[in-house]
């Protein structure tokens, strides 16, 4: 089997915030958080998989904190890396956040999510408190903005323009779901930008819903369970999941090519004309498109 490049795992679908921007917004209200035992279950499977890093999400991790607490302690007790994604509400109170970190024994690194919309919610001073403590306790830290446009992006590095010789600063363009719906963000015709789209994407890494169920990337999960959908945790084993993305031809191909690789599919798929023309607000959401219009004859990518 080959090797995966990690495993993302939905712990809740809370969050005590509502940005404008919220891929979640429709589910913020479920309340959902996944079980402890999946999430061992989890895990220790990712872990017999040889899978390094696990990737911890939400909704807001830090809300069901007895959920993440569990989930360090296990990946710690199988050596691996662990991640948190997390908007850094946390760290308002700067020894409050120190004690929360001190009780997350495990953790490597952590990515907060900063745009110009968590920053309505959560301050510049927060974010640095999240920074700070991270660099004190030695634990890797980025920061992510998800962006309207080029000139957002611009502002949010201009804002932590002091700390980008010495962290991480990713921006990306927002995906149109959720609460982005509503936003003006900016987009590109494909058929300009095709040949010069990414050629890695988060495609590769198993991601869990809070339900268990298993996906081939974290924007999946947003169609139906037919989409790059593996099987449940609860019937299945993460190996058997593993196995049935391994003999999916198509899927290997584009965790290979990554969006750039959309340009030969189409010119398979004899249906160029139908994207070419069609204004996307970044790689992914071009990609779902894509994907879930045209369905592709597995046996060519088998050849």
């Amino acid at each position: 089997m080959k090797q995966l490049k990690g495993i993302v795992i939905n712990i809740c679908t809370t969050c005590h915030m509502r940005c404008r921007h919220c891929s979640n917004t429709d589910t913020l209200r479920d309340s959902r958080k996944i079980d402890a035992v999946l999430v061992h279950k989890c895990i220790s499977e990712a872990a017999a998989l040889g899978i390094e890093e696990i990737t911890i999400v939400g909704g807001e991790p830090f809300d069901e904190f007895e959920v993440l607490s569990e989930a360090c302690n296990i990946a710690r007790t199988h050596g691996r890396k662990l991640c948190i994604i997390t908007n850094g509400s946390w760290a308002r109170d700067r020894e409050r956040g120190a004690e929360l970190l001190s009780k997350l024994p495990g953790i490597t690194s952590i990515i907060v999510s900063s745009d110009l919309y968590h920053l309505e919610y959560v301050s510049e001073e927060t974010v640095r408190n999240v920074v700070e403590l991270c660099r004190l306790l030695h634990i890797d830290i980025s920061i992510h903005a998800s962006c309207a446009s080029r000139a957002d992006a611009k502002k949010v590095r201009n804002i932590y323009k002091d700390l980008m010789n010495c962290i991480f600063i990713n921006t990306n363009q927002l995906m149109p779901i959720g609460a982005a719906k509503t936003l003006d963000i900016e987009r590109f015709m494909l058929g300009e930008k095709i040949d010069s789209l990414m050629r890695f994407c988060g495609a590769g890494k198993l991601y869990v819903d809070t339900g268990g169920g298993v996906y081939g990337c974290c924007n999946a999960c947003l169609g139906d369970e037919t989409f790059l959908h593996y099987g449940n945790l609860y019937k299945t084993s993460l190996s058997e999941a593993a196995e049935l993305m391994e003999k999916d031809g198509f899927y290997q191909y584009m965790v290979k090519a990554g969006p750039r690789g959309l340009k030969k599919l189409l010119e398979f798929s004899g249906k160029s004309d139908d994207f070419m023309h069609k204004y996307y607000t970044c790689e992914c959401d071009a990609c779902i498109d894509i994907l879930r219009n045209i369905k592709f004859d597995d046996q060519l990518f088998n050849k």
